[in-house]
């Protein structure tokens, strides 16, 4: 991530460099076109395996997210707090910055113009509550967990937009969280579990995998393989390309749904040991819900063998972890992104105040 933003910094010197070569007259970039302008980046298929291959790590992701907004979801801003009036100035950012992405390719998520007339109602929002603490007319004591809720009913992309700014709003715990980014990424078998217990963890957190019916081919109609030429994750269509002989083990839900099945025709008593020895096929399904039972973010609950399946929601949600945004889907399969836009720039770092505010950052102005 250095590198990457190391490079965006050449670019720009680049820039500045080819055109004074050309005419010593040229102008140089403005700082805040050198702030605004990101490094361009695109991703494939190849990512879509590794948070479901990396449960412990998926978990870590998803929890850098969820805990920060837990928080914020808790906190009792009045109407003059410095905090609401941010988090009013910040929905005021991304209402433009969203009303700017005129050609972007979105399909199949709403436009930037589309989310920007859905963000307008909740600054209105924050303002009614800055003059009487209510919203919509109904008292509130947690503005943050209100707008949270109102962006809920909008739409999931409206709403992640109104979470994404309310965990910039309390720095407080940005170390503590970002210890959950060390974790074991390991899975370990207990054989001296019995099939009872392995069977009541599996219905209480398996229950999602029902959803989908492996009766159906169409479930498992698609599987994942490493390509003989760059040896990258690559779909196929079951039944019909090659590349069987390496499929990825990423259909956790079809193992659950096969794993539930001889689990229900085993003694309760038996141990997991016994169990993996008659049914072998298991043990990597029954290692990987013994090792993350106790962690509530583990599983993607998708189904990539499907053939519904749509790769950009894993796609985007790895890069957004990343710090990426701007995503441009060229197909179901592939999306360009843009890292770093509205980042400091080196001029900037003996300037606390340039460092950490460049989420939704507008075009520059006047200029």
């Amino acid at each position: 991530m250095l590198a990457a933003w190391l490079l965006r910094e050449f670019s720009s010197d680049l820039a500045n460099h080819c055109a004074k070569a050309k005419s010593d007259s040229a102008v140089m970039l403005d700082p805040s076109w050198r702030r605004y302008l990101g490094l361009g980046n695109a991703t494939g298929l190849g990512m879509v395996p590794y948070p479901i291959r990396h449960p412990q790590v998926f978990d870590a992701w998803v929890a850098l997210r969820e805990l920060p907004l837990t928080n914020a979801l808790e906190q009792q801003w009045a109407p003059e707090s410095e905090a609401l009036q941010r988090l009013a100035n910040l929905i005021q950012r991304a209402t433009t910055y969203f009303s700017e992405k005129l050609s972007f390719e979105t399909a199949p998520y709403p436009t930037g113009p589309e989310l920007s007339e859905k963000l307008s109602p909740f600054i209105e929002c924050i303002k009614e509550f800055q003059a009487s603490r209510t919203m919509q007319g109904q008292l509130v004591t947690h503005p943050g967990k209100r707008l949270h809720e109102l962006a809920e009913l909008e739409s999931v992309e409206v709403r992640q937009i109104i979470d994404s700014i309310l965990i910039e709003l309390d720095s407080s715990i940005d170390d503590d969280i970002e210890k959950l980014l060390t974790c074991v990424d390991r899975t370990y078998l207990d054989s001296e579990m019995l099939v009872s217990e392995l069977s009541e963890i599996v219905e209480s957190l398996y229950g999602w995998t029902s959803e989908f019916d492996f009766n159906d081919k169409k479930e498992t109609g698609k599987f994942w393989f490493y390509s003989e030429n760059s040896q990258e994750p690559r779909r196929g269509r079951r039944g019909k390309d090659k590349g069987l002989a390496t499929e990825h083990p990423v259909g956790v839900a079809k193992d659950v749904f096969e794993l539930k099945k001889d689990l229900s025709n085993s003694p309760s008593d038996q141990s997991v040991g016994i169990f993996v020895s008659i049914h072998p096929k298991h043990w990597g399904i029954v290692e990987r819900i013994q090792s993350i039972s106790n962690i509530p973010y583990a599983e993607a609950q998708v189904n990539p063998l499907s053939d519904d399946f749509l790769p950009l929601d894993l796609q985007r949600f790895q890069l957004a972890v990343y710090g990426m945004e701007n995503f441009n889907p060229q197909s179901t399969d592939w999306l360009r992104v843009t890292l770093y836009q509205g980042a400091p720039i080196v001029s900037d770092l003996s300037d606390p105040s340039l460092l950490d505010d460049w989420l939704f950052k507008p075009k520059p102005k006047g200029m």
